[in-house]
């Protein structure tokens, strides 16, 4: 029977099975990789990173015990201390076997001490000697010398600006030549508005002194107050929808207005309106001279 011819696509990866074999490598091969993509450029890469796998302690590790306060010679001799009364060696071979033991153990515990101690004693000078030297390094590098090449290649700065990194590096404070000036100043201000205020308070207290002889302290200021907004039996308060001009008599005329502020007119000048006028405006400024003088209002 003739062989069957094997279509295109499958005779560039046909394999004879008599020749089958196995690469041992993940890497597809330089011609099975395409242009576009990214593996076509062989490009070095590092080694897979593993995180080392630390599993968590369950329960609760014992606080260590201090060996410190057990290593002198008496804790030691006391833990280790020989039996009062001495014994004849045990012929039985349990009671020998429990003496050896005995013995043994005194003098592990003896040699643990010690070994202990002298291991503690060393881990602390070796701690010791590590620190100073690590102090050493770093002051010796705090006050080394610039290096020639730091200093080569340093940047070129203005002196002045060099002078305030150099005062900055030191600690120095800020020179303020205009300081005291400044603060002279700042305290002349708050001198003069503390002033302000106090003055300010004093004519509120003063407003409030003369306002208080309309203040409404008893029942009789009370009825005043309310005959005065509301009206009396006899003669209530009309509330229409405008108010009329004439409830309080005749309003002001043009005349009278311009006679109030020291010219000419009124509504009568043969009974003397400039004259009145003028004792208004007179009366006005007396009183506002007044209120100058005091430091407070006066009533009108």
């Amino acid at each position: 029977m003739a062989s069957r011819q094997l279509p295109a696509r499958l005779r560039g990866s046909y394999i004879c099975p008599s020749c089958q074999h196995r690469s041992f490598s993940t890497t597809g091969t330089r011609s099975a990789i395409a242009p576009e993509s990214p593996r076509y450029i062989d490009i070095p890469e590092p080694p897979q990173q593993t995180k080392p796998d630390k599993p968590s302690r369950k329960g609760v590790l014992p606080i260590p015990r201090d060996i410190a306060r057990r290593t002198s010679a008496s804790s030691i001799k006391s833990a280790t201390r020989a039996p009062s009364k001495p014994h004849a060696a045990p012929t039985e071979p349990r009671l020998a076997f429990k003496a050896a033991q005995s013995a043994l153990r005194k003098s592990n515990l003896s040699s643990g001490y010690t070994a202990l101690s002298n291991r503690r004693a060393v881990q602390a000078e070796q701690s010791r000697t590590r620190r100073l030297r690590n102090r050493d390094d770093r002051e010796a590098l705090l006050s080394a010398p610039e290096h020639p090449s730091d200093r080569l290649t340093s940047i070129t700065l203005d002196p002045s600006v060099r002078t305030e990194l150099n005062r900055l590096k030191n600690g120095s404070q800020t020179p303020d030549p205009d300081r005291d000036a400044r603060i002279e100043a700042t305290r002349r201000h708050l001198a003069a508005l503390e002033l302000s205020r106090q003055e300010a308070r004093q004519d509120a207290l003063h407003t409030l002194y003369m306002n208080a002889r309309t203040f409404i302290v008893d029942e009789d200021g009370l009825n005043k107050a309310i005959d005065r907004a509301f009206g009396t039996e006899d003669q209530p308060k009309d509330f229409g929808v405008q108010p009329s001009m004439w409830a309080k008599g005749a309003p002001p005329r043009m005349q009278d207005m311009v006679a109030s502020q020291g010219g000419t007119g009124g509504r009568d000048q043969s009974m003397g309106g400039a004259q009145q006028a003028a004792d208004e405006m007179l009366k006005t400024r007396i009183r506002r001279m007044g209120e100058v003088l005091t430091g407070g209002r006066m009533d009108p």
